[in-house]
């Protein structure tokens, strides 16, 4: 029997970023890789991806690694309150996800395909040229982030132009992880309209002189008058 250990908060944390409904069903999870004295946790849509790490003593005869599904996770409905253990049991060909403090214990299959080489896909070096990223991404990182750490912490993106941006958290070492900017190709906005007519508080109307030169070339609203 072999035992792979880590903190609850850190499951719940890091499945936030996990894909719900990909092809790929390997990435419908939360990729499990243990060491003797060290256990890391992570989850990835393609778009996003999250590792968190524990230094913790593991029961193992080698290292070991595997994907717990989203349906086992979705059923841990404990608090994660901070330093909750978790772990994994492997007896034989049987898997238990247990959280002992409240004596839970999940079976569940492995997901099978072979995990991405998360350590590929985090970037070494960034440019710092900015981009522009899915605002709703960053929220989810802002939740990892207070599920991790039990306080409100902020993502820090270290951006790399066209190509996946390094995410950190403020003052949390154990956390690494990469989101994918936006698409080029979108049109930013014209808003030059909001220069064009002003009216101030006498009830007189301005025209800004560099879009109407003469009275006749003067907006609708101004015209009007």
């Amino acid at each position: 029997m072999q035992t792979i250990r880590f903190t609850a908060e850190l499951l719940k944390g890091v499945a936030l970023l996990a894909g719900t409904n990909e092809v790929r069903q390997y990435l419908n999870g939360v990729y499990i890789e243990a060491r003797r004295h060290e256990t890391r946790l992570v989850a990835t849509d393609g778009k996003k991806l999250g590792l968190v790490r524990t230094r913790i003593e593991n029961e193992i005869e080698a290292d070991t690694s595997l994907i717990i599904p989203n349906r086992v996770l979705r059923q841990i409905q404990v608090r994660a309150k901070p330093g909750l253990l978790a772990d994994i049991v492997i007896d034989g060909g049987n898997y238990f996800l247990r959280i002992p403090e409240h004596d839970l214990q999940y079976g569940f299959k492995p997901v099978e395909g072979k995990y991405i080489d998360y350590a590929r896909a985090l970037p070494e070096e960034m440019s710092g040229k900015a981009a522009c990223f899915d605002p709703e991404q960053l929220v989810v990182f802002s939740k990892c982030a207070l599920a991790l750490t039990g306080k409100k912490r902020v993502p820090r993106i270290t951006h790399n132009g066209e190509k996946a941006a390094l995410v950190t958290i403020d003052g949390y070492n154990d956390f690494v992880g990469m989101i994918m900017p936006m698409p080029l190709g979108s049109k930013p906005a014209d808003i030059s309209w909001f220069k064009t007519v002003r009216l101030p508080s006498g009830g007189q109307d301005h025209v800004n002189p560099r879009n109407a030169t003469r009275r006749g070339d003067r907006p609708a609203i101004a015209a009007a008058r």
